[in-house]
């Protein structure tokens, strides 16, 4: 199965899709699974070290350094934009965050 090397959704890798605003709910351990799908099909599990690393070096649960990370051009948390939100630039229409995400980085989401 292409799945068979998911993501680990550990506390640092849910804490870090979730400010991303890749997920709306960091207790959702299937939906972290299932996002890391969307990311890349053939290998979900390749997002797993460095969403780990940002969430333990920088993304903390308190006083997070986001003025270091590497993600904090493209990071909803960091922005202030909530999950659901109004696009201007979409005419009014509301976009998940995912589709933000890949709006910010060009259509191309790269881990």
């Amino acid at each position: 199965s292409c799945f068979a090397l998911d993501v680990s959704p550990d506390i640092h890798v849910r804490r870090v899709l979730y400010r991303l605003g890749l997920i709306e709910d960091m207790d959702n351990v299937d939906l972290v699974i299932y996002r890391a799908r969307d990311i890349n099909p053939d290998y979900p599990g390749i997002i797993d070290e460095l969403c780990w690393d940002i969430g333990r070096n920088y993304c903390h649960q308190t006083n997070p350094n986001c003025g270091e990370c590497l993600l904090n051009n493209i990071c909803v948390g960091y922005k202030g934009i909530r999950l659901v939100d109004k696009c201007s630039q979409c005419g009014g229409k509301l976009l998940d965050s995912w589709e933000y995400a890949k709006k910010m980085l060009g259509g191309n989401i790269m881990f």
